[in-house]
């Protein structure tokens, strides 16, 4: 329609071809009383869109351009956040395999990077004249039979990773020349440097070993969706390599800083792993489950988006459907939630909406016209 198209005699619009309608039928055309109780002007002009007004349509003509309406009721909501996860070792199972002082490597029993070991396996047979001095220094103190020597001398020993059962069999056998180096923890070596004859320097890490019995999952969201988001919240991924199976995790952590360069935010996920599935390195497909809530909701199609302003025709007594705006909530299952503009049991518009959108346009702008002229 073309408002801005003003003839002194009945006829067609020129442009598009369309009735012309006389002025006075929408111009003077008022609300019925009925449609206006409980309204107060104020609360009226908040809700009601610039630029646009109330229509009133017979019953006759509504079915003839299919209008459709449908009630405002209270859903639960559910939304959910798919991005894309990667999978890495769980920081707090990683245990970091390296000696209190120095000497070499002379035997290797965990020989290869990516070996499973388990709790108490041998990893390394080491000799350190260090160790062999503090050895000797705990039995001369013990055969002396000074017991404070010998307290410091053991406790040196124990401080240094020397096990209770090894500090017997020195005690029983004398000195141990080479020194077996035990795994402290089950799981698989992820990093190593130790090598047969290698010399190492007290500290420095020889292995890395993974308990990969859990993992996290890394993934980016945008600073939108962040209110859906929270510690605890239930998760799902998926892998390519196994159609149809789903992972449940939770989320555990979310990074207090966005990445400037891609407004996202960072957030970490653990996830069981007992048949180790799920493998450091790949790439997954993440759902993050925002927690369910009870909220308004109306069908998408009932909304109106402009860019600027969401509303909604709301149909009210005698044929009227009035413009509404509304403040909108997350999407879900072809709904809005509702925060603000509409009460629960209210029917708004689902089909035909845009005829009524340009009716009431048209409407709005002859009122605007006239009021504007005196003759």
């Amino acid at each position: 329609m073309h408002p801005d198209y003003v003839s002194d005699r009945p006829g067609d619009c020129p442009i598009c071809g369309m009735r012309l309608v006389p002025a006075s039928e929408l111009a003077g055309e008022e609300m019925p009383t009925a449609s206006m109780e409980g309204m107060e002007e104020g609360a009226r002009a908040e809700h009601m869109p610039h630029g646009l007004a109330p229509v009133r349509i017979p019953p006759t003509r509504q079915q003839l351009i299919g209008v459709k309406t449908a009630p405002v009721r209270r859903a639960q909501v559910h939304k959910s956040i798919r991005t894309v996860g990667r999978i890495d070792y769980d920081e707090t199972r990683l245990t970091y395999v390296n000696l209190k002082f120095s000497g070499w490597v002379e035997e290797l029993a965990a020989d290869y990077t990516g070996k499973r070991v388990e709790k108490g396996d041998l990893l390394m047979v080491v000799y350190s004249p260090q160790l062999i001095q503090a050895q000797e220094e705990y039995l001369q103190a013990l055969s002396n039979g000074d017991e404070e020597l010998t307290r410091r001398a053991r406790s040196k020993l124990l401080l240094w990773g020397v096990r209770p059962d090894q500090l017997q069999q020195i005690e029983e056998n004398g000195v141990l020349y080479a020194f077996p180096i035990y795994s402290p923890v089950g799981g698989y070596i992820v990093e190593k440097t130790a090598l047969e004859g290698k010399h190492f320097k007290a500290g420095e890490n020889l292995f890395v070993i993974a308990d990969l019995s859990t993992v996290w999952v890394y993934a980016d969201i945008y600073e939108y969706e962040l209110p859906f988001v929270q510690v605890g919240a239930m998760a799902h991924v998926t892998l390519p390599y196994l159609p149809g199976q789903t992972f449940m995790g939770h989320v555990s952590y979310i990074y207090p800083q966005v990445n400037e360069r891609t407004r996202t935010i960072q957030v970490r996920m653990a996830f069981p792993n007992p048949d180790l599935k799920l493998k450091p390195g790949m790439y997954a497909t993440v759902e993050i489950f925002a927690p369910p809530s009870v909220a308004l909701a109306i069908p998408k199609e009932a909304v109106i988006r402009t860019g600027e302003r969401d509303y909604v025709f709301v149909k009210k007594g005698a044929g009227t459907f009035e413009p509404r705006l509304v403040t909108l909530g997350p999407e879900f299952d072809d709904h809005y939630a509702v925060l603000e503009g509409l009460s629960e049991g209210e029917e708004v518009v689902v089909s035909a909406s845009f005829l009524i959108d340009s009716e009431s346009r048209l409407k709005a702008a002859i009122s605007g016209m006239s009021s504007g002229h005196s003759h």
